[in-house]
């Protein structure tokens, strides 16, 4: 049996289908049921990872158990923040220190390094995140630490962004603008690479840690990086659409939106906005030679894969009331003018 808690959401149903897929049992925790038939092989066990007898339920008959569950930045949770990330995460642990849970992989992040220290970051550099969700994802990281002292084999991923079919949040507010023929704007001249992650090639390095890089650190995400710009172009190509990429000033727009957060006018916080135009590529030769994973997709792959799946889905999302689309404030002044 293997337990994804955050198994309802968007990395957690592609880990778990494919687990199915692979003829495994699988048991998915979250708060609300998936939007989608499940795979026979998978059972629905909903609840949150902050109740800890609920965990301990859960964990019951659990051979590896995949920690995704998380508050994502641009929820602006601040206490609940650590709530999930934090303490649910010490639920899961505890839980599983008491089945005899054989191995977790703990999902955290990339952004638990704030603004990038070299071109290229490794898990050596120092990790000195910039906002409350990334400090809480390092925090729980920390605990991931102790328990690996308490027997509990553990594989800790940080991965970037991931991306594909289904991948909705703040990326659908690039993807209307494009399918409006609207101008897209990056944060300084969009000259960085902003590396990402295809949601199969972060499945791939979650099931190749079941068995491999115990009680290590990894980095994954995409090779072959392209500028924002490129990126962005070649989006735009591929819809078929009459967008340009403009490049900001990345001081002042910063600035602006720094305002915009306070006042909540923007769906961007801080570990959006002070990183945006800063090369963002991770070092993933560990997670090459140590997990032998490689991923196979790139920016530009998942981000129209992101895009397709979008344009044909936007008008069930918009009439869903519990989708995940953002509203997008005082951006909407600058895409009326676009």
């Amino acid at each position: 049996m293997y337990l994804v808690t955050g198994g309802a959401g968007f990395a957690g149903l592609y880990l778990a289908e494919k687990l199915a897929e692979l003829g495994h049992k699988v048991r998915i925790l979250d708060m609300r049921p998936p939007n989608r038939k499940l795979h026979k092989n998978i059972q629905f066990f909903q609840g949150s990872v902050t109740d800890a007898q609920r965990m301990m339920e859960a964990c019951k008959g659990v051979t590896v158990a995949f920690n995704l569950a998380s508050l994502l930045p641009c929820s602006r949770a601040k206490r609940q923040f650590w709530d999930v990330n934090v303490g649910g995460t010490i639920n899961i642990l505890e839980a599983a220190l008491k089945h005899k849970v054989k191995k977790i992989v703990h999902v955290s992040s990339s952004i638990v390094y704030g603004i990038p220290p070299s071109v290229y970051v490794t898990e050596k550099d120092a990790a000195i995140p910039i906002g409350d969700y990334g400090k809480s994802k390092l925090a729980a990281e920390k605990e991931c630490m102790k328990y690996m002292q308490k027997g509990l084999k553990i594989t800790i991923l940080r991965p970037r962004m991931i991306i594909g079919a289904g991948r909705v949040g703040l990326l659908t507010i690039l993807f209307d603008w494009i399918k409006h023929n609207k101008n897209v704007y990056t944060i300084g001249k969009g000259n960085n690479r902003f590396q990402m992650l295809g949601v199969y090639d972060f499945v791939d390095a979650c099931i190749k840690a079941i068995s491999k890089g115990h009680n290590q650190v990894f980095n994954i995400g995409a090779g072959n990086v392209p500028t924002v710009r490129e990126m962005l172009q070649t989006l735009v190509r591929h819809a078929g659409k009459r967008s340009k990429v403009i490049g900001t000033n990345a001081f002042l727009v910063r600035n602006t939106l720094r305002l915009f957060d306070v006042f909540k006018l923007t769906p961007l916080n801080i570990e959006h906005y002070m990183i945006a135009d800063h090369d963002y590529v991770l070092d993933i030769s560990k997670a090459r030679k140590l997990l032998e994973w490689k991923p196979k997709t790139t920016n530009q792959q998942m981000m129209q894969q992101a895009y397709d799946w979008y344009v044909t889905h936007e008008e069930e999302l918009r009439k869903d009331l519990k989708s995940d689309l953002p509203a997008q404030g005082l951006l909407k002044l600058l895409r009326a003018v676009s």
